[in-house]
């Protein structure tokens, strides 16, 4: 009787062989034949299409695993099945795999700048590093390591840079290393002598410790993420100079960051529920200062853990922007592998709101204080994920003192003092201007309520409910300087209600 096998791999043939040795292991998997008289299952083997080897015998079993098999040529399977009576079935399907011969020459890794020297002599206290790294078959990553401790992973490979290492004082050791796909590596070091800068008065002793902020993913105190990892970034300031920043976290992992007055720590691994990481800035006096974030990590309860993309673009796509107005606008994009559900703001002077759109978003008139202000634009989705994007303004007032009120006007329904309507609700609209800036708009009603208008310069208000009969409604326009004008319109209802209708509503 003639019987029939069908190979139906799991994951076709399984490879396992590690890079450094020159033989490999093949494990093949087949459908299990379904006759009542089969005897055993035969293996075939060999290095050309159709011509095998001497066939090996394996029993019932449906798996069976090749060892010692020679690199740098293609390996031939197929199975027949046997009856009882010693009638063998025609090949299975033949599957092959080439093992390539392993890898096993190192990448060479070279340092271009500051020095092509192994020693470097510097009063500054953070360094950047740039420099190339060849492979035969290809560079797959570059990293460092500094003797103070700290460590991370270059941008680029063939052509890589690493900037702002944080130094200590005295002599730091610097290893670069490149990575091939193998594991095999090759390094290069540079020892750097950070020497600081001395005190203004060579008496005195620095006590002053440096200032340390966290503003990505948020400046307030705690964020909650579905991902295992975060990333943090923030500044560091020093009446001297901000020697290292470092981290570590209640999981009982650490690091350093990347660059010291503008500092970054990427793929921080975050453990189940609440995990406390510690920002500390270090000068070359060794005073510190600490920041604390609680990143609360949890599974979305829908399956979706992917957090969503958001990006500002106006009025610039850059993380700084500077501005002599008291209020900006904000727009840009944002996605989600399924869908964004929301945007929203928080500006640190402690202004916050939401966006208009999703997709595509606007926020408009968000008041600055003077100087530094860290807006922070979050975008989340329906699982609770959430992505932020952050732009940092700073804003400096005219020199002169602003006594001029704003003028704000009402344009929409009407220009007049008076409306008349018969619904229920009301939208408003119209303009405000200033010689310096509007900072904000909002409105009250005697008929009760009260709000923030969305914009500014051309502000509006949607849906203001209205009481039966005359409604004042007050418009109010300020600037930063506190000077405030308004501008009132009274709309009467006419829409009479019957108990009916007032108890619904």
């Amino acid at each position: 009787m003639r019987k029939q096998i069908f190979l139906c791999f799991m994951a076709t043939i399984l490879f396992l062989f590690p890079s450094f040795l020159w033989a490999a292991t093949a494990t093949i998997h087949w459908q299990a034949n379904e006759e009542s008289d089969l005897k055993e299952y035969r293996v075939y083997h060999g290095t050309a299409s159709r011509s095998y080897s001497i066939p090996l015998p394996v029993g019932k079993v449906t798996s069976y695993t090749f060892n010692d098999l020679a690199a740098g040529v293609t390996h031939y399977f197929a199975i027949t099945a046997v009856d009882i009576s010693d009638n063998e079935s025609g090949f299975s399907a033949e599957v092959s795999k080439f093992i390539p011969v392993s890898d096993t020459q190192l990448p060479q890794v070279t340092i271009s700048s500051p020095s092509t020297s192994g020693n470097y002599t510097t009063s500054t206290s953070s360094i950047d590093l740039k420099g190339t790294a060849s492979d035969n078959v290809g560079v797959t990553q570059v990293t460092w390591s500094v003797s103070g401790g700290g460590n991370g992973t270059a941008s680029g490979t063939s052509s890589w840079s690493i900037g702002g290492i944080g130094l200590s004082a005295g002599q730091n050791t610097i290893t670069v290393t490149a990575k091939d796909a193998a594991g095999n590596q090759g390094t290069a070091v540079i020892t750097v002598t950070y020497t600081a800068p001395s005190s203004t008065s060579s008496s005195s002793t620095d006590t002053q410790p440096p200032q340390v902020t966290v503003t990505s993913p948020t400046t307030s105190g705690s964020y909650t993420t579905s991902r295992s990892k975060v990333n943090l970034a923030g500044t560091a300031s020093d009446n001297i100079g901000v020697a290292q920043v470092t981290w570590s976290s209640s999981n009982g992992r650490s690091g350093t960051a990347n660059g010291t007055t503008n500092w970054s720590a990427r793929r921080i691994t975050l453990s189940s529920g609440d995990n406390t990481i510690t920002v500390t800035a270090t000068d070359a006096a060794g005073n510190q200062s600490k920041a604390v974030i609680s990143v609360i990590h949890g599974q979305s309860s829908t399956g979706d853990t992917q957090s969503p993309q958001v990006t500002i673009t106006s009025p610039t796509a850059s993380e700084n922007y500077v501005t002599s107005s008291s209020s900006i606008n904000l727009g840009g994009t944002a996605s989600d592998n399924v869908g964004v559900t929301q945007v929203t703001w928080f500006v640190s002077g402690g202004g916050n709101g939401t966006a208009s759109g999703t997709s595509s978003w606007s926020i408009g008139g968000i008041g600055l204080s003077a100087g530094q202000n860290t807006i922070t634009v979050t975008a989340k989705d329906a699982a609770g994920n959430k992505g932020t994007a952050v732009i940092r303004v700073n804003y400096t007032p005219p020199s002169s003192a602003d006594t001029q009120p704003p003028q704000v006007t009402i344009t929409s329904p009407t220009t007049d003092a008076s409306y008349t309507t018969s619904s229920s609700r009301i939208t408003l609209g119209g303009s405000a201007s200033d010689d310096v800036g509007v900072t904000e708009v909002n409105w009250s009603s005697t008929g009760g309520g009260s709000g923030t208008a969305a914009g500014t310069t051309n502000w509006s208000i949607t849906g203001l409910r209205l009481t039966s009969g005359d409604n004042t409604i007050t418009v109010t326009a300020k600037d930063a300087a506190g000077n405030r004008s308004t501008a009132v319109i009274t709309v009467t209802n006419t829409a009479r209600r019957s108990w009916w209708q007032w108890w619904r509503r």
